[in-house]
C-alpha cells in the first residue's frame, strides 16, 4: 500500500512538472520576444489571438480538460510553419502522437470551416 501511494504521488509531481513545463514553452513560443511568435508561428500575436477567438468563438474549436484553444492552435501552426512531423512536435508540447494528431485535425477542419468567410472566392478571367 505504501508503495503504491508513493508511485501515484511521484506520477502525480512528474504531471505537474510537465504542465508547468508545457506552458512555459507555449509562453516562450509566443511572448518571449517581439518577433518570438512570427518566428515560431508564422503569425503575430494580434493575428495569432484573433484565429483563437475566431476558432473558440464560432465553436469550432472546442477547449478541452486538459489542452486550451491557444495550445491546439499554436501546435497546428508549429508544425504548418516548420513543416514538423509529429513525433518531434510531441518532444516539443510534452503530449502524445495521437492527441497532436487529433488537435492537428481538429484545428484543421475548423480553419477550413472559416474559408467560406475569409479566404477570397476565385473569379473566372
Amino acid at each position: 500500500m505504501f508503495l503504491s501511494q508513493l508511485t501515484r504521488k511521484t506520477l502525480r509531481e512528474r504531471y505537474t512538472i510537465f504542465k508547468i513545463e508545457r506552458n512555459q514553452y507555449i509562453h516562450r513560443l509566443i511572448h518571449e520576444g517581439p518577433a518570438s511568435c512570427v518566428e515560431n508561428l508564422r503569425m503575430d500575436k494580434r493575428s495569432f489571438y484573433k484565429l483563437c477567438f475566431l476558432l473558440e468563438s464560432r465553436g469550432y474549436v472546442q477547449q478541452s480538460r486538459h489542452v486550451n484553444v491557444v495550445e491546439k492552435v499554436a501546435m497546428f501552426l508549429y508544425i504548418l510553419g516548420h513543416h514538423t512531423k509529429m513525433r518531434i512536435v510531441h518532444t516539443d508540447f510534452q503530449r502524445s502522437k495521437q492527441s497532436i494528431t487529433r488537435y492537428f485535425h481538429a484545428v484543421l477542419n475548423g480553419v477550413l470551416r472559416l474559408q467560406g468567410d475569409y479566404f477570397k472566392k476565385p473569379e473566372p478571367i
